[in-house]
């Protein structure tokens, strides 16, 4: 069996050029999942909290110091920042998920809101999903109903 080595040549570099999208988009979310896990644990070693309980979506992780009542949150926003937010559940009441649709009724935002124990004060937000960040819902409604469960049975065991 003889093999030309011209053709030999040109299907490896098909093959490369046909993988090379695969491994480049793999390794963006490696770096991306790093830097958003980075920020959140920088976040819970701020507050000397201890979080077991945490998830890592697309552009954002949430975590949960369910002893201590703290939520953290840290997402990557369109201009490579990331917002981190620490949310202190001794303030709230509850939570609530927020569908912002647009006139379509397609979803624009996830926000899980927190509703505040004292009227004065304003609520507290997360976004889970932006239209102008992401293009579709990979999860994100699954995801936020999931927590805000999760979150409003830990407020009910907060001794106020």
């Amino acid at each position: 069996m003889k093999i030309d080595v011209g053709t030999a040549i040109i299907g490896g570099v098909i093959l490369i050029i046909c993988f090379l999208p695969f491994l480049l988009t793999y390794k963006n979310k490696r770096k991306r999942d790093t830097q958003i896990l980075q920020a959140l644990n920088n976040l819970i070693l701020q507050y000397k909290a201890e979080v077991h309980n945490y998830e890592i979506k697309s552009n954002f992780a949430i975590g949960i110091d369910d002893v201590r009542g703290f939520v953290f949150f840290s997402r990557k926003l369109k201009n490579d920042l990331i917002e981190e937010k620490c949310i202190d559940l001794i303030k709230f009441k509850m939570c609530k998920v927020n569908k912002i649709k647009s006139q379509g009724n397609q979803i624009d935002r996830l926000v899980l809101s927190f509703i505040p124990i004292n009227k004065n004060e304003s609520e507290a937000e997360l976004e889970f999903f932006n239209s102008d960040i992401n293009f579709q819902l990979d999860g994100e409604l699954q995801l936020i109903e999931r927590w805000s469960v999760f979150i409003n049975n830990q407020l009910k065991t907060i001794i106020r």
